[in-house]
């Protein structure tokens, strides 16, 4: 009866360890999420009425953000093609950003290609991002006549 008892308590302890070593490679298999729209910068320039907008992603937090999920301390320890080959699946477009004035609202969609990265184990995420134009230098009327 003991050595029943004993045999039933390896079966069950090896079924937990195999099953903790599945959960282990299926975490690890599993591609990184990096958000872009945590990354997305808008500035805007220019006067009032006339402003333009301009989105870029933020390169040391981009840089960051891959380090991160490549397992590395920080950009420096990553490729440089490999720095490329993510930032060009990256695409972000302005639905509108010129004849802008202070208040009016931009939105930058987000596009990717996740398939670019597959070699990486990363995923991108994030569709759009919204700015407030803001610090356009007002205009001065002037009149000529006086």
């Amino acid at each position: 009866m003991i050595i029943r008892r004993m045999g039933k308590l390896a079966l069950l302890a090896a079924a937990l360890l195999l099953a903790a070593i599945i959960l282990v490679i299926a975490l690890s298999a599993r591609p990184h999420t990096i958000n872009l729209e945590e990354l997305v910068e808008v500035s805007f320039s220019g006067f009032d009425t006339v402003g333009s907008a301009y989105a870029k992603l933020d390169q040391e937090r981009f840089g960051a953000a891959l380090a991160k999920a490549m397992g590395k301390k920080n950009v420096e320890a990553l490729e440089q093609g490999m720095f490329i080959a993510c930032a060009k699946a990256v695409s972000l477009g302005l639905d509108r950003s010129e004849g802008l004035s202070n208040g009016d609202r931009v939105i930058v969609e987000i596009s990717y290609d996740n398939d670019a990265l597959d070699d990486y184990k990363i995923q991108y995420s994030g569709t759009s991002v919204s700015a407030s134009a803001q610090g356009l230098t007002p205009l001065t009327e002037i009149d000529p006549f006086v």
